[in-house]
């Protein structure tokens, strides 16, 4: 009996587990998570909560802050990286902080680590104006799912624009409705480009390096008897004319 009741627990944990990557791949990019950390020990845990995180003054100059919390926000130590990204929210309140926010993150939307990719999206979604739309759309070809979902998601609400992306969908058609993101986002910021023109054809057919043929010029009136036309002298003239 007990060996049938062990069985059953191990197969229900193993369903819960099977098809919950795609929504807890959401869950990790949507928020803050720090279950991030996998395989943290007890002692650690303990450890971590024990630890006490200093935020910045309000004093301290605000590039220099954001400085200061960009680089802690790549910090592998969770109990640092998690409360940066809410001070950096707290500094985003002030006047014209956010867009210097969403600059000096850009970088960080291609860190190879997801810890870091996914607090620099949720800044420059949260902050990030029209200008960062380019910046956006190069998320959707990022290997997450959660990164290319939550981009995607974003872009549609504020531009309207689709492309038939499908963050779950394959590599290629990705890659196609991408390439329509880009030409369409570089559209907006420099303008359609100007169509080609076919090149004009020549009036002939010559071949290259073949000679046009000679068009003899006609003979020229002379003047004051416009009606007649100066003829060469005939051969049997040519020798009166030369004795």
């Amino acid at each position: 009996m007990n060996a049938k009741v062990s069985f059953l627990v191990v197969a229900v944990a193993a369903l819960g587990l099977a098809g919950c990557n795609t929504k807890y791949a959401e869950q990790r990019v949507g928020k803050p998570m720090d279950e991030w950390s996998h395989g943290l020990e007890s002692g650690k845990e303990s450890e971590r909560k024990n630890k006490k995180y200093e935020a910045l003054s309000d004093e301290t100059p605000q590039e220099e802050a954001i400085n200061i919390l960009v680089k802690q926000l790549q910090h592998d130590d969770r109990s640092i990286s998690i409360p940066s990204e809410d001070e950096l929210r707290y500094w985003a309140g002030k006047q014209g902080v956010g867009e210097l926010i969403v600059r000096a993150v850009k970088p960080l939307l291609a860190h190879k680590r997801l810890e870091v990719r996914a607090p620099a999206l949720r800044l420059t979604i949260a902050y990030g104006k029209k200008s960062s739309t380019g910046d956006l759309i190069e998320v959707l070809a990022d290997e997450e799912y959660g990164m290319r979902s939550a981009a995607f998601k974003a872009l549609r609400a504020r531009t309207g624009a689709d492309f038939g992306y499908n963050a779950a969908g394959g590599e290629l058609p990705r890659a196609q409705s991408l390439e329509k993101f880009r030409v369409w986002w570089d559209e907006q910021v420099n303008g359609p480009k100007p169509k080609e023109t076919a090149p004009e054809k020549t009036t002939t057919d010559q071949k290259p390096g073949e000679q046009l043929p000679v068009v003899e010029k006609p003979a020229l009136e002379i003047p004051g008897r416009a009606s007649e036309v100066l003829l060469p002298i005939p051969k049997d003239q040519q020798e009166a004319h030369k004795q």
